[in-house]
């Protein structure tokens, strides 16, 4: 029982699922539930860990089904088996030399809110809720951040990293559990629909926020405090209708002009290595943008293109 860091072993991406299929009995048990096979990696980006939920939603801050190769993850047991070690096996079906572009396949596109708390040093936590799902499960919450402040959704008596909810009826349950006493900022975003109304309740201060109008929430928080603190409110969405039709998801948004990188669309530009390490970025404004190319070594990167209301990836060869 309890967290274990294991290393993908290969010069290659390690498929979780597989992975998943082959160590399921000793890690998790053969009736093991959804939310139990799941993975969290840290993503420099963030600042922290991302947990792992098959499925997950275009825009979700959810990570990635391939790890990359020599990349640390951890994992929690969850068998009660009476065998004091378990032993991890790994085959060569784990290993894929192609992970899809950026390193994801084809998703889905549910309506969801990413949800972000910070430290007052900067390290952070996060829970993620998906809505319209035709099933109520997720991510366990994996307690692996260095944040000083634990961020989960509670539904069902459990607690979750990432939650996909049917329908919320009433209201979101988002707890927070602080480890040191200190200011915390909550911040959030959302992805793939347009929302009608999303409130945030303080339950402890009594304070309500437009999440809509507004993108952060500071507050304090003690190891007192019961873990409750927050609730989401979430009014009526219209999911976002480009996303039904592939021909608005282009896979190709930027390319070399000798040695200009041409981008199409704005927001945050990131260019990353297949360490899964940021090597640059560049905030973007306008329908198009041009740069120069990227000082960086020679060999494979990937392009994330991150705005409001979406995230685009882009593998590109720089020579």
């Amino acid at each position: 029982m309890g967290y274990n860091l294991i290393g993908n072993p290969y010069q290659s991406y390690l498929d979780f699922t597989v992975f998943e299929s082959v160590n399921r009995a000793n890690l998790w048990g053969s009736s093991k539930a959804p939310s139990e096979a799941t993975f969290a990696i840290y993503d420099p980006s963030l600042g922290g860990y991302v947990q792992y939920k098959s499925g997950s939603s275009r825009g979700s801050r959810a990570a990635e089904r391939y790890i990359n190769m020599h990349q640390g993850f951890v994992i929690r047991k969850t068998t009660t088996d009476n065998s004091t070690n378990t032993n991890v096996t790994f085959t060569n079906a784990m290993r894929t030399n192609t992970a899809g572009g950026g390193f994801r396949e084809d998703q889905p596109a549910y309506p969801l809110i990413n949800l972000m708390v910070n430290d007052n040093e900067g390290s952070t936590d996060l829970a993620i809720l998906e809505l319209g799902r035709d099933v109520n499960e997720g991510a366990e919450k994996l307690l692996v951040n260095d944040c000083k402040g634990w961020l989960y959704l509670h539904y069902n008596n459990e607690d979750y990293g990432v939650l996909f909810r049917d329908e919320v009826e009433d209201y979101q349950p988002l707890w927070f559990e602080a480890i040191e006493a200190g200011a915390y900022t909550l911040t959030w975003e959302t992805a793939n629909a347009n929302f009608e109304a999303l409130t945030l309740v303080d339950n402890i201060t009594g304070t309500v926020t437009d999440m809509l109008a507004r993108d952060s929430y500071v507050f304090e928080a003690n190891p007192d405090q019961y873990a409750s603190r927050f609730k989401i409110i979430i009014g009526d969405f219209k999911e976002i209708e480009e996303y039904d039709d592939p021909s608005t998801d282009l896979r190709t948004f930027a390319f070399q002009m000798g040695n200009t990188l041409v981008v199409n669309g704005e927001g945050r530009l990131e260019i990353i290595d297949m360490m899964g390490r940021i090597m640059g970025t560049e905030e973007l404004h306008g329908s198009q943008s041009t740069m120069p190319m990227p000082q960086v070594a020679a060999g494979v990167y990937v392009l994330r293109l991150t705005d409001q209301n979406r995230t685009k990836t882009q593998k590109i060869v720089i020579e």
